[in-house]
């Protein structure tokens, strides 16, 4: 059976204890946890699906950036916060192998992701790429070797229903779609949904409005359903 069916998740928010943790996040934790910069890949079956979930590390921007903070010069230029958001970008965003450019290797039709300066830098190009992406006359900038894909981004954070504590942002204006509570367990759920992967693979905004309503009628999703945001 192929795959049809592509799920970006950024490494960091997969957190908790192993045993408590749905299959297959349980295998990836442990995986990352001796290998913390490499990209580690699990296949579930829905249905008559296989979905793909690629899951991404960040801790190289992490530890990139920590090195430059620590030379005299970058520590004092990234005391500014406008600063420190340009180091989060170059790293996450443009670097050869950054994490944006991993998840746009993959063009996947869902990522996942959370809501530090980081992961925002990440989400806010994935937006500016689903903005060209229904542009047909779009131009792209001179010098930019750019893949036009179209993902549901799904905002995954304990920030659920409000802005970034680290930025002060709001999810919308970021340019995610969804927000969902940072639980495992509500997100194995929606990804086990054949509804909802049938109306994400259609790119059907009603049918994906229709498939979420009917998630979030199940008791784990009760206190805190998925948000439409866009």
């Amino acid at each position: 059976m192929p795959i049809d069916f592509r799920v970006a998740l950024l490494i960091g928010d997969i957190s908790g204890k192993i045993s408590e943790m749905p299959t297959p996040f349980d295998k990836m934790a442990e995986s990352f946890r001796t290998h913390p910069n490499r990209a580690l890949c699990e296949t579930i079956t829905v249905g008559d699906h296989r979905v793909e979930i690629t899951a991404i590390s960040i801790s190289r921007c992490v530890d990139n950036i920590a090195k430059l903070e620590d030379n005299p010069y970058w520590k004092s230029y990234a005391t500014d916060i406008s600063n420190r958001h340009r180091l989060a970008v170059a790293e996450a965003v443009y670097m050869p192998d950054s994490p944006f450019r991993q998840i746009e290797d993959l063009s996947p039709q869902v990522v996942i992701i959370g809501m530090t300066i980081l992961y925002e830098a990440i989400a806010s190009r994935l937006a500016t790429i689903k903005q060209l992406f229904y542009e047909s006359d779009a131009e792209v900038p001179d010098g930019e070797d750019t893949n036009f894909f179209n993902p549901l981004i799904i905002r995954f954070s304990t920030f659920y229903s409000g802005s970034s504590m680290h930025s002060g942002n709001n999810p919308e204006s970021i340019g995610y779609n969804l927000d969902m509570f940072k639980s495992l367990k509500q997100l194995d759920m929606f990804l086990r949904d054949e509804n909802c992967l049938k109306a994400i693979n259609n790119q059907n905004k009603d049918e994906l409005i229709a498939a979420l309503e009917d998630l979030n009628q199940k008791p784990e999703f009760i206190y805190r359903p998925i948000l439409i945001l866009s």
